[in-house]
């Protein structure tokens, strides 16, 4: 910690008296060079720019080069004017300045007088001729105008190329103002991007999306910067989002609006029945002006959503009304193939069934009509067997409703309450500069009626308040000297998953509770139904409940200079995160899954009572705690008229969270624990020594002082020409960690127990081995006086390893653009990265196949001792010769089960060719943007598959965010109906416009996967994946009515289970699902009502032509042929919403 707090004093001494720019700077600079007509520099004009919507304005003088330079302006629409003597003046109109704009006008002087002037027109659209960061400004005329379902900006991100503009994980979020902008850019992950609002950070601590999404009126624009950043943004690797709201100016301005949806509007879905209720109101208003003029302004705003959302289930497999009954007759041949585990087990069914059972007896063969050969004839489960929790717990078990096995239902709403706000505070003083002050606030509520599950029955809620506090001043000393200051405090409470039903004592729902073996309430007041887990449902209450309070505190200074041809910066900023998370639920009730594992069929191990797994853990509360400084040198280097040269070093110290308490851990093999000197050695905390490493700091891992960032950009146009551009750019970004997993370091003992029960256990006592009857119960605990042996093994354990470093992409471009006429811009680029050290979660004690593999058979090991096999490896095997093996995992041994790194291991290759074309004139607009693409990576986001332990290279795949094709195209157009009549008959045809989104992609890729541990590496992270032979994959047309009724949308044929002890030969992804074809439109009329007043009536529709945008099958080899390659879900059916809009 000393070399951190000597680092973070270090930046801090750079960042205050040095006085640096870096993330606060949110306006854009507008310079040049005065020439005569002969191409000789005017030195000492004077130019002069202002505001014509605030009548703010500045004056300077062109140097001894002849250069002029406005170095922070405001976002707005500005008039810039040349004079000097023995020249006419010289009058650019309609300049507009957007964030993060460097504009140029080079000014050509006409010999003549002061007072004559010559007026131009800036160019709608231009030619990047100075820049060279890749994005684009949406503005927020566009913003208003498009059709957005939600009204939330985040939603405008796809516009651009190199943006994925649907998230890959989860297709929507109807929480409209937390957790947004988790879009994959420029190849990066989905956590890889930064956000700030008004020049402050808004990042969220969880997943790095964005805490803070304004009312859409509210904005004045944004700008995404997609690649090749320049030096002063750090701490991200993706995008950078930076979002201007708006201030007021001299003239009161404002609206008033109402959006309207409701199911009357709508059409249902691919695989819903009746149409989904579909209910929503937005409101609000907006009211910014004077409050004394041209000095000080402001602007307020509020929105307030309510909304009743249907939830549909799609088509989920469930049992049919005779495996109900315990009747498997109709599948049993085919699927019952299992057989008893353990001597204790076969007496414990013995007892139900009243006849004798056999350990290894199978439980069905074909054919079998006695008990002497199966253990159920005729493949039926006499009710006798029926586990206790099991006939309490079927009720919850969703019965079919279509056909003899799916269950759909749409008949649940998603219930939602969203109440936002914000205002803004602007001073122009002579004196000190501009000052700005900017809070928002938003709370929302909702309760959705699946809660963590697939079904309806076991609702939960959900609440969140983010907050914004931002104080910025701009301070000018003169006309080449600029310092900007922000301070800024954000704070995100969340409380997710909170249980609304289920509640009920264990005991009461057959659970031999406080009996030997038997499950213990940890879950205090939130007891009731366990989660349990099938093949194609869940059901019981929510598993995990989360509370987070999150502040971070930020402060950042901005000092810039012109000397010459070069624009130097250099910058600083520090921040300070508090993560505390009390929470009262992960998992006390425990979690069960049935998978087969015991019968072949997961819903009749779940009536005998055999599960797969089971999982218990207490909770604490943690207080995780990070800090950032980072500071940066640039220089835009102006070398020639028509080359520029940017160039940038970038520092980067970027702290690993740590706990305020030290309640966390890692492994390390081989050093017992001097901190907690009965712990299981290899289990050791912060303050322990590791040979050759040393004392083992508060962050576990070390803090890397060494994160030097390059940055080079290079700007060429041919002589003479604005109108083309050539950019090319390199640089290397370092990634902050997120929140997520990293933090939630529960179950650590001594602190807390998290414990996956490492053999078959017995449903209704879940601390009974399954196999021998014995008993190991780890509840309760006192950790104080910690019995370690009540622990072991320690497994499910998230840690981050000692070597622990900082990820980092290395990026590269190169793009032509091309200017035709004033009104269309053409980018053509190809842009690449490459990233390393991505952090990904890695199993650091798996099972070995082989040695699993040789104590498999009765015959290899001794008598009573048991066989190892799937989901069998954490036990203790005696060898037929004698030797003994506490378990077949490696290297920690058997004392650890299945734990975690959250090791920076992982690496990433993105490729591709990206297009877009812009063009504004007059009445009509639009943005085409074309991306063809390859991602590739060993893992693509912390919650992703665990690569294989024992080669990673087996897992590199396509990313889950990979699109081949992606389309998007944006329109407005002013329907020319004004001729259609005359005179007063014009307010009906005058003011009507067509806007519209069309998004047109590849999908997803499908993601292959085997969940029976057939590799032997007894690892819960999913990483096997099923054998596959060559053939054609003969994607089926999912709009096709077989693939409806459970066709396979691909030739499932061609995969099958890997052989015991071996890992699949089937990569994890390596084709897609079904594309997306989608199309937004809006029909707009605006009607005049006075010179200042004006309504707006839009009628929009999402999905429009209702086409059916179907989500990827499910991939899972070991859920069974109906379910593997099946579609069950679609998105959205079309979505209508009438809307009423008062401007002023």
């Amino acid at each position: 910690m000393q070399s951190l707090r000597s680092g973070v004093l270090s930046a801090l001494f750079l960042s205050i008296f040095v006085a640096v720019p870096a993330d606060a700077s949110v306006n854009g600079s507008v310079s040049g060079v005065v020439k005569d007509l002969t191409g000789a520099l005017v030195t000492q004009a004077e130019v002069k720019i202002n505001n014509v919507d605030t009548n703010v304005s500045s004056t300077v003088r062109t140097n001894a080069d002849g250069v002029y330079s406005f170095l922070s302006l405001p976002v707005g629409h500005y008039r810039l004017e040349v004079r000097a003597p023995g020249f006419q003046t010289y009058v650019v109109n309609d300049i507009t300045v957007n964030t993060n704009d460097e504009l140029r006008f080079d000014i050509p002087l006409s010999v003549g007088a002061v007072s004559q002037s010559i007026d131009v027109k800036a160019d709608a659209v231009r030619v990047e001729t100075v820049n060279t960061q890749l994005g684009e400004v949406i503005g927020g005329k566009t913003m208003t105008a498009l059709p957005l379902n939600g009204r939330n900006y985040t939603d405008l991100l796809g516009l651009q190329a190199g943006v994925v503009p649907v998230i890959s994980a989860t297709y929507g979020n109807y929480f409209g103002s937390t957790q947004q902008g988790n879009v994959s850019i420029s190849g990066q992950r989905e956590t890889a991007n930064g956000f700030s609002v008004n020049g402050s950070d808004v990042d969220n601590a969880v997943n790095n999306g964005t805490t803070v999404v304004p009312n859409l009126d509210s904005i004045d624009e944004f700008r995404i910067i997609t690649s090749n950043f320049d030096a002063e943004h750090g701490n991200y690797s993706g995008g950078h989002v930076s979002v201007v709201t708006k201030s007021g100016t001299n003239a009161f301005h404002g609206d008033l609006f109402e959006f309207l949806r409701n199911t009357d509007l709508d059409a249902r879905s691919f695989f819903d029945g009746p149409r989904l209720t579909f209910q929503q109101n937005q409101f609000g208003a907006t009211l910014g002006g004077p409050i004394a003029k041209n000095k000080l302004f402001f602007f307020v705003d509020y929105q307030g959503t309510r909304s009743n959302i249907g939830q549909a289930t799609g088509q989920v497999p469930v049992p049919t009304l005779a495996e109900r009954t315990g009747d498997f007759s109709a599948v049993a041949a085919s699927q019952m193939t299992g057989s008893v585990v353990g001597s204790y087990w076969a007496g414990l069914l013995a007892k139900e069934l009243g006849y004798p059972v056999k350990a290894g007896e199978p439980y069905y063969t074909p054919g079998c009509t006695s008990s002497s050969v199966c253990v159920f004839p005729n493949g039926i489960i006499p009710q006798s067997a029926f586990s206790a929790p099991a006939k309490q717990l079927i009720q919850y078990v969703p019965t079919p409703n279509l056909g003899s096995n799916l269950f759909v239902s749409g008949a649940n709403t998603i219930n939602t309450d969203i109440n936002l706000g914000s205002g803004r505070v602007d001073y122009d003083s002579q004196r000190w500069g501009n000052i700005s002050g900017y809070y928002f606030i938003t709370n929302n509520s909702a309760v959705t009626p699946f809660g963590t599950n697939n079904t309806p029955g076991f609702p939960t809620a959900d609440q969140g308040q983010s907050q914004q506090f931002t104080l910025s001043q701009t301070k000018s000393f003169n006309a080449t000297t600029l310092n900007e200051l922000n301070l800024a405090f954000n704070r995100y409470v969340f409380h997710n998953y909170l249980p609304l039903s289920g509640f009920g004592s264990l005991s009461s729902f057959g659970f031999n509770e406080n009996q030997p073996g038997g499950i213990v309430n940890a879950a205090g007041a939130f007891q009731g139904v366990p989660n349990i887990g099938f093949n194609s449902f869940q059901i019981g209450m929510t598993g995990v409940n989360y509370n987070r309070y999150i502040n971070t505190p930020s402060v950042t200074d901005n000092f810039s200079k012109v000397i010459g041809k070069h624009s130097l910066k250099f910058g600083g900023r520090y921040y300070w995160t508090s993560f505390y998370e009390p929470m009262p639920l992960v998992g006390g009730n425990g979690f069960f899954s049935f998978n087969g594992t015991e019968t072949g069929i997961d819903f009749a191990d779940f009536l005998i009572g055999a599960p797969t797994s089971f999982v218990q853990e207490g909770g604490f509360n943690v207080d995780n705690l990070r800090n950032y400084v980072g500071t940066f040198a640039q220089d835009s280097w102006r070398v020639k008229p028509n080359l520029t040269i940017n160039y940038g070093l970038r520092w980067d110290i970027i702290q690993p969270w740590y706990e305020k308490y030290n309640q966390t851990s890692t492994f390390v093999l081989g050093v017992q624990s001097k901190v907690y000197p009965t712990a299981p050695e290899g289990y050791v905390f912060p303050g322990d020594n590791v040979p050759g490493y040393g004392t083992i700091p508060r962050t576990i891992a070390p803090t890397r002082l060494g994160n030097f960032a390059p940055r080079i950009g290079v700007a060429w146009s041919p002589p003479g020409s604005d109108k083309f551009s050539i950019r090319a750019g390199f640089g290397q970004f370092y990634q902050n960690v997120e929140g997520a997993l990293n933090i939630d370091q529960t179950g650590l003992a001594p602190f807390d127990i998290f414990y996956p029960a490492p053999q078959p256990v017995v449903f209704p006592s879940p601390y009974t081995n399954r196999s021998d009857g014995g008993i190991h119960a780890p509840f309760p605990y006192d950790t104080n006086n910690f019995n370690w042996s009540l622990a072991l093994p320690l497994s499910g354990y998230p840690v981050p390893p000692i070597d622990q470093k900082v990820p980092y992409t290395i990026a590269y471009n190169l793009t032509l653009q091309r200017q035709f006429g004033t009104h269309a811009v053409l980018t053509v680029g190809y842009i690449g990265n490459q990233s390393h050290h991505l952090l990904v979660q890695v199993a650091n004690n798996p099972s070995n196949p082989q040695l699993c593999l040789s104590l498999s058979q009765p015959s290899q090991v001794a008598p009573g001792s048991p066989t190892c096999g799937p989901f069998l490896e954490q036990q203790v095997f005696t060898r037929a010769d004698g030797t003994v093996f506490n378990s077949t995992r490696g290297p920690f041994g058997g004392n650890f089960g299945d734990n975690i790194y959250f090791a920076t291991v992982a690496n990433s290759n993105y490729n591709a060719a990206q297009i877009s074309l812009q063009y504004n004139s007059g009445p009509l607009q639009f943005n085409t943007s074309y991306t063809f693409s390859k991602s590739i990576d060993d893992s693509s986001n912390l919650q992703d598959r665990q690569p294989n332990p024992l080669n990673y290279r087996l897992s590199r795949a396509l990313s889950t965010f990979d699109i081949t094709n992606n389309f998007v195209f944006s329109y407005s157009y002013e329907l020319p109906f004004e001729k259609l009549a005359r005179n007063h008959l014009r307010v009906l045809t005058n003011g009507w416009q067509l806007v519209g989104i069309t998004h047109l992609a590849s999908g997803f890729p499908i993601q292959l996967l085997e969940t029976d541990d057939h590799s032997l590496l007894a690892n819960s992270g999913n990483t096997d994946t099923p054998d596959v032979t060559s053939g054609s994959l003969n994607f089926k047309n999912p709009r096709n009515a077989n693939v409806a009724n459970g066709i396979p949308y691909f030739n499932t044929s061609l995969f099958s289970p890997s052989p015991i002890g071996y890992e699949g030969t089937s990569n994890k992804a390596w084709f897609h699902g079904p594309g997306i074809a989608n199309y937004d439109m809006s029909l707009l009329k605006n009607t005049t009502i006075t010179e200042r007043f004006s309504l707006q009536f839009r009628a929009e529709f999402f999905n429009i032509f209702n086409h059916a945008q179907f989500e990827n099958p499910n991939g899972n080899i070991t859920a069974g042929p109906s379910v593997f390659g099946i579609i069950n879900m679609a998105r959205a059916g079309r979505i209508g919403q009438l809307a009423l809009k008062l401007l002023f």
